[in-house]
């Protein structure tokens, strides 16, 4: 691929027992990172949820729940790629249970079956499938037994996320870095809650004194 960057710099941010932060990026040149301000903590967690494992070569990481073994991430499914305006990087899913990835016109449970959703904002009518107004590139997943984790990418530049039946995830986008978030829940609404922490909440609309 034109323009590969072939060195690559993964930051592993153990940030709280339920939240994992990591960051894959450029070490030789500074690329655009969204410009907001996200929970920074000075300690690492130390009773966590979740075990993390590093392959070098070929390199991927692998996220698994303590409690159970259960598989959250694993990214030795495809290549990492790395280029100038092309980033790419899969991951198995525990179930085709998938909620989440909009602003789309989908069914609520994300159709697995080599689906693609675009995220770019546009003011259109709601049509099925077509990317709308917002980007939220994060998804609310449930395992086997009723758990539930959540992954967000922390980038805004246009992507495309394509859903596959083995069943798997793929992210695509053209800049930027890979800063991404794994919220371990264990319950929905968990999973939920701890997103927040790291986005924000909305302010109130209406006047205020």
């Amino acid at each position: 691929m034109p323009n590969d960057i072939m060195t690559l710099q993964l930051e592993m941010l153990l940030e709280t027992n339920d939240r994992l932060h990591f960051i894959i990026s450029d070490p030789a040149q500074k690329r655009y990172e969204v410009p907001i301000k996200t929970p920074r903590v000075n300690e690492k967690a130390t009773n966590t949820l979740y075990d993390v494992q590093v392959i070098a070569d070929p390199f991927s990481l692998v996220v698994k729940r303590k409690s159970n073994g259960q598989e959250l991430l694993n990214t030795g499914l495809a290549p990492l790629l790395f280029a100038d305006q092309f980033l790419q990087i899969s991951t198995s899913l525990p179930s085709q249970y998938i909620y989440g990835l909009g602003e789309h016109l989908t069914s609520i449970n994300l159709n697995t079956d080599w689906s693609r959703l675009t995220f770019w904002n546009r003011d259109i009518g709601p049509e099925k499938d077509s990317n709308l107004y917002g980007s939220h590139p994060f998804y609310l997943a449930l395992e086997k037994d009723g758990s539930a984790h959540g992954v967000f990418l922390l980038n805004s530049n246009a992507m495309d996320v394509l859903l596959q039946p083995t069943p798997a995830l793929t992210w695509r986008t053209i800049g930027g870095i890979l800063d991404f978030y794994l919220f371990l829940g264990p319950e929905p609404k968990s999973v939920i809650r701890q997103y927040q922490e790291v986005i924000g909440k909305r302010n109130l609309l209406g006047i205020h004194w």
